[in-house]
């Protein structure tokens, strides 16, 4: 009967680690549910940091870029070497400044525009109705790195090639109509883009 007894007390015990095993999963998976809510809430936070510099960037490469409301011929590339691309390069921006112009808008004559449509234009093409490849020197700036130059010359002819990630900002600009070198200013934007 002793013996009986001794066995009926034994046949539940399993030891002291052995008890608490079942109460160690939930509270492993409680430490590493708040550990991933840390680390993803710390990305987040680190991701719209770098789209808060990079907008910051951008708008003070505007800045930079609009110290005038219009240029004289030579005046702008002068802004981009001395101003624009040292900023740029500084603090590692891929960037495009464009002086776009919109002659063929609102000017007398039937063959005339009326209206600027600013979704259907390409922002990154410094003049719609031109037809040359290589880009006018005097109304674009950008880095210089090859690779970024291909970027932005891949934009520039079409525009659904363009960067997916891109700050645009766009500044109303007097520019010469009807051409590059008119003594009489037109309808313009100063396009600053930014992108990764």
């Amino acid at each position: 009967m002793k013996l009986k007894k001794q066995n009926e007390s034994c046949r539940g015990f399993i030891g002291p680690l052995g008890d608490d095993i079942p109460s160690i999963f939930p509270i492993v998976a409680g430490m590493l549910l708040f550990i991933s809510t840390i680390l993803y809430a710390n990305a987040q936070v680190d991701s719209r940091n770098v789209d808060l510099k990079e907008r910051e960037a951008t708008q003070k490469l505007g800045y930079l870029a609009t110290q005038k409301g219009s240029f004289q011929p030579g005046e702008f590339q002068r802004i981009c070497e001395t101003s624009l691309k040292p900023f740029a390069e500084n603090i590692g921006l891929k960037f495009a400044v464009v002086a776009k112009r919109f002659c063929d808008y609102n000017c007398p004559g039937p063959s005339c525009q009326h209206g600027i449509n600013l979704e259907t234009s390409n922002i990154y093409n410094e003049d719609d109705a031109a037809s040359s490849l290589e880009p006018n020197p005097n109304n674009i700036c950008t880095n210089d790195k090859e690779d970024i130059k291909l970027e932005y010359l891949a934009a520039r002819l079409d525009k659904t090639k363009a960067p997916k990630n891109a700050v645009v900002l766009i500044y109303p600009l007097a520019v010469p109509c009807p051409e590059q070198t008119s003594p009489v200013n037109g309808l313009g934007t100063l396009n600053v883009i930014v992108w990764r």
